[in-house]
């Protein structure tokens, strides 16, 4: 699902995937390609319609591909976790980890993470893990937990469920 915020233009690629895949990674690369080839087309198309062959600027609005999964992705190193359950990637330089371009950003929540059965909801004490437990467990969730009833995004989530959920007569 493609969304663009309103006040600053950024777009932000979201995809859920439930099972691991060989080429994951790869698939949410070429994903990211999307939006990118859009934002160009735009202002080729703009370049046009002012009668111009050349000039084009091809700076970018920052691209955020925010992957759900509900599976371990290998790391090499267990550090590359924040607060346990997102991983970040960007274009750097190798040897000095320089950033190329700040308009790639790739962030992967790994839903596999919560160790929490989905009987101990009481258990979550931040938002990310009401967020990530409400991901996980939603298919098994009748109602919204009471002591996530305190947060508008998870009421906002839970709602979005039932409408999703409601079937058609």
């Amino acid at each position: 699902m493609l969304c663009k915020d309103e006040d600053t233009g950024e777009e932000f690629l979201v995809e859920v995937q439930n099972a691991d895949q060989k080429s994951y990674r790869d698939r949410v690369l070429a994903y990211a390609t999307y939006p990118i080839r859009e934002q160009l087309a735009s202002k080729l198309a703009a370049l046009k319609e002012q009668g111009m062959k050349f000039g084009m600027d091809y700076s970018l609005k920052p691209i955020y591909v925010i992957s759900i999964v509900n599976f371990h992705f290998e790391h090499e190193d267990e550090r590359a976790l924040e607060n346990g359950y997102i991983s970040r990637y960007e274009i750097r330089n190798k040897h000095n980890s320089e950033l190329l371009t700040p308009n790639l950003n790739l962030v992967f929540l790994e839903l596999d993470r919560m160790a929490l059965g989905p009987d101990e909801w009481e258990q979550c004490n931040s938002l990310l893990e009401k967020f990530v437990f409400s991901t996980k467990y939603m298919h098994k969730l009748n109602d919204l937990p009471e002591s996530f009833e305190d947060n508008h995004l998870l009421e906002r989530l839970f709602c979005a469920a039932e409408l999703a959920n409601m079937s058609v007569t």
